[in-house]
């Protein structure tokens, strides 16, 4: 019953972070719900059934709305960013030659941003700097912790396969990527001692 419950929670995280998407239109959906999620899984015992699936949900709306209060326009930096290297991307497809000197430094570069948006949630409660500072450690948080970054973006990969292969697990693919990279950074905070910034 417990790896039921494991199960459903993913799966309404994951259908929480697409509704949160959509909800603030990528734009402004984006930040908050990946935040909301992250603050969720900071709960040490969100797993073991202290949570009904309501209190996930209600929880999950006030993070999402509180994140919007906090960060106000900043909200807007990552998508934007990410949106240009996707339209980058499709550019790129018109042309075989572009395509293949490109591609994989775009999907990289892709792959580091997702990084720096996770590291900046994970880092923002933790500090009490103002909010350039923090996401200038942000930014560089993907070289400081170089070991765990290598296997975020293996994680990236391997899901997307997956999913790809796989059209059932897109339905947990998203909420257990981001528990994974969550544990996977904030272990590599705690061995490093920088988790309190």
């Amino acid at each position: 019953m417990k790896w039921l419950n494991v199960l459903v929670l993913l799966i309404e995280l994951n259908i929480l972070w697409l509704l949160g998407l959509i909800l603030g239109l990528f734009f402004i959906g984006l930040v908050p719900s990946t935040s909301a999620m992250i603050r969720l899984f900071e709960k040490s015992d969100l797993f073991t059934g202290y949570y009904s699936y309501v209190g996930v949900f209600k929880l999950y709306c006030h993070y999402y709305v509180e994140t919007i209060k906090t960060c106000k326009w900043r909200v807007l930096l990552f998508p934007i960013v990410v949106s240009t290297i996707y339209l980058e991307l499709l550019f790129i497809q018109k042309d075989q030659m572009m395509r293949a000197v490109f591609q994989w430094p775009l999907l990289i570069l892709l792959a580091y941003v997702l990084l720096v948006l996770i590291n900046s949630i994970l880092i923002d409660d933790r500090s009490t700097e103002i909010w350039w500072k923090k996401a200038v450690f942000a930014l560089m948080s993907p070289l400081v912790l170089i070991g765990e970054s290598i296997i975020c973006i293996l994680l990236i990969l391997t899901f997307a396969i997956i999913s790809l292969a796989y059209h059932w697990f897109f339905f947990i693919a998203i909420s257990l990527f981001l528990y994974t990279t969550y544990r996977c950074l904030y272990n590599g905070y705690q061995k490093k001692g920088l988790l309190k910034i």
